[in-house]
């Protein structure tokens, strides 16, 4: 995600400057495995390492991509969005040295989607699959570690080319914190990992159904996953819509 963002913006001309700040975020993961925890302990590295580099660099005034349905969900408590803080009564100035300017709060995704069109930003961008705001720690339930997050993030890989040119809002893999019984061709035990699949189709995030893939997709995404993720021994596909479930499982 980061060296793609990293791509586009250089193909638009606008500098970047990245930092290298994951080890933060580990360590304020460690132990952790409520997802609420998990969340609040994500949103405090997040603008803890900002208010680091704001010092360095002078920098007063922060810009956010907040949108409508973080705030939602966050006030409605159903989940702790990173990026919703005056909402919530936290005012960033007092607590981490700058102000958070949110253009997009008040816009859900269509029309968030229809101002990159109108500002000529490449449909790269504007027509993108969202990718949450914690990465890939949502996608793993229980303990984040590197090992765990490696593992998400090359079965993600895998989902995002099986589904590539299919009409869906997000497309993505999570991993289970259980472990299930497996076999090997040579017919020995395994006792592996579990792989959910999540494809769903939606216009503003609030509401969403799951795509109804062709057997021989989710035939193949269960292939690849077990044979080129190792420690994986089963794949499930997610059919639950939102409302009852929320698109991420964190």
């Amino acid at each position: 995600e980061g060296e793609r963002v990293e791509r586009v913006l250089a193909g638009m001309g606008i500098r970047m400057e990245r930092r290298e700040v994951e080890e933060e975020f580990f360590l304020a993961l460690k132990g952790k495995t409520d997802p609420e925890e998990k969340r609040k302990a994500f949103t405090e590295a997040f603008y803890s390492c900002f208010s680091k580099i704001a010092k360095e660099l002078g920098i007063r005034v922060i810009l956010q991509g907040t949108i409508a349905a973080d705030v939602v969900e966050t006030k409605g408590g159903v989940k702790t969005q990173h990026n919703v803080l005056e909402q919530i009564g936290i005012n960033p100035l007092e607590r981490y040295g700058y102000r958070v300017l949110e253009p997009l709060k008040d816009l859900y995704k269509p029309q968030v989607r229809e101002v990159a069109r109108f500002l000529g930003l490449p449909a790269e961008v504007s027509e993108r699959r969202p990718f949450p705001g914690p990465g890939l720690s949502v996608r793993v339930l229980g303990e984040v570690t590197r090992e765990r997050i490696e593992l998400v993030r090359k079965a993600t890989r895998i989902v995002e080319e099986e589904t590539e040119g299919y009409p869906c809002f997000q497309a993505f893999a999570v991993l289970l914190s259980d472990r299930a019984t497996g076999v090997s061709e040579r017919g020995e035990r395994k006792y592996g990992n579990i792989v959910v699949v999540r494809v769903v189709i939606s216009e503003d995030a609030m509401r969403a159904e799951p795509l109804e893939l062709p057997w021989g997709v989710l035939h193949r995404l269960s292939s690849r996953i077990t044979r080129e993720v190792p420690g994986v021994c089963r794949v499930l596909y997610d059919l639950t819509p939102k409302p009852p479930a929320t698109i991420e499982f964190e």
